[in-house]
């Protein structure tokens, strides 16, 4: 459904406000902050959220560096530029508060290193290219973690954990993608080699290779 269109001195001066509030306007939870790859896609709904529910096209000028449609149709060069400008305020100041440890250093270099010229959606992008994948190998290893043998997990917790991982990754993995992680998971508990998993692995998904692939969220791909 397309956004309504909205009076451009409207958006300027919503967008002014938002710009003067405090940091706490993008706090999401600290498990919720972007660490890396593991986290992404949850990070990406959190923050998400917070940008869509000020109405202002925040999030859809993140993802696709788009800016809202306004009442009088066309407007100004100049008030286009400054259109994009207060979005790309509100987004890096969103992203740098939403964002922790190793992944906010590789945030703060990158910009620094081009001088902070990125505009936010070019700051979100590039996080996007570093950590926005899902990687079969850490699924294996995530999945291995939760069920290993001889875990002392209560029941509330092993589910717990699992349905953590299902909502942030799992969700995200086509069927034969989610069957091989089970498959390598299981194998790893029984103490399979290394070498026969990988085959075992590299020639279940060459089955499926004729299959479409699934649609990730905006801007995810995969990596073995």
């Amino acid at each position: 459904m397309s956004a309504k269109p909205m009076n451009w001195n409207t958006i300027r001066l919503r967008l002014q406000q938002v710009m003067v509030q405090p940091p706490s306007l993008w706090n999401i939870d600290e498990e919720s902050k972007l660490s890396g790859t593991e986290n992404f896609f949850k990070w990406q709904g959190a923050l998400a959220f917070k940008l869509r529910i000020t109405g202002l096209h925040l999030y859809e000028y993140m993802v696709h560096g788009t800016t809202p449609p306004c009442e009088t149709g066309m407007i100004s060069d100049v008030d286009q530029d400054e259109m994009r400008s207060l979005l790309s305020s509100c987004v890096t100041s969103a992203l740098l508060d939403s964002v922790k440890g190793h992944a906010l250093l590789f945030l703060q270099s990158h910009y620094s290193a081009n001088n902070f010229k990125d505009t936010g959606h070019d700051l979100f992008i590039f996080l996007q290219e570093q950590f926005g994948y899902v990687s079969l190998s850490m699924v294996w290893r995530r999945i291995l973690e939760i069920t290993q043998k001889g875990s002392s997990k209560s029941c509330d917790d092993l589910l717990s954990q699992f349905f953590e991982l299902q909502v942030n990754v799992l969700n995200n993995l086509s069927p034969q993608e989610l069957g091989s992680c089970l498959l390598v998971a299981s194998l790893k508990n029984q103490g399979v080699s290394e070498d026969y998993i990988e085959q075992i692995a590299t020639t279940y998904l060459s089955k499926f290779k004729y299959l479409e692939p699934r649609n990730l969220p905006e801007g995810g791909s995969l990596q073995r």
